[in-house]
């Protein structure tokens, strides 16, 4: 995880994040949240959600306003640009923050379409009922990737 090329630190994040053995070594990917490049920062956060790292949650805050963005073609399921705080908000709903809801629900009018889908999704996960009405009104959105998420929300 301290391999001096992004990449290979992105790939170690994701492959510790599906093994077991990965809790050890929560403390070093956490300083990852920090990284240079914006998709190990994301993918620090993504990796932490899924050891179940609660105690990390205000460290993973932290992204909810780091604007980077990262293109990473190779794992994408929704080709083009994401945002460091599009995964951090995803994370934090992994981890149950609800603590973390009104933050993220700016994300709802972001200019970034990754923004709000991720924060569709984390407020749909979270259950943040009182912002329903914002969702809905992203059926309109210019992203269909939006689009999506908001009709999935509300199904």
């Amino acid at each position: 995880m301290k391999d001096q090329d992004w990449k290979v630190r992105e790939l170690a994040l994701g492959v510790l994040a599906n093994q077991l053995v990965a809790k050890e070594y929560a403390k070093e990917i956490a300083e990852l949240l920090s990284d240079q490049a914006a998709s190990v920062r994301a993918s620090a956060a993504q990796a932490l959600a899924s050891l179940g790292a609660r105690e990390q949650k205000k460290d993973i805050a932290l992204l909810l306003t780091d604007t980077e963005k990262w293109t990473n073609p190779q794992f994408d399921i929704f080709p083009g640009e994401h945002t460091v705080k599009g995964a951090a908000a995803r994370a934090l709903a992994r981890l149950g923050a609800k603590e973390y809801v009104k933050d993220i629900s700016r994300f709802l009018k972001d200019e970034h379409w990754d923004s709000r889908c991720s924060a569709v999704w984390a407020l749909t996960e979270l259950q943040a009922t009182e912002y329903t009405q914002d969702i809905a009104a992203l059926l309109g959105d210019s992203s269909e990737n939006v689009r999506m998420f908001a009709v999935m929300a509300l199904g």
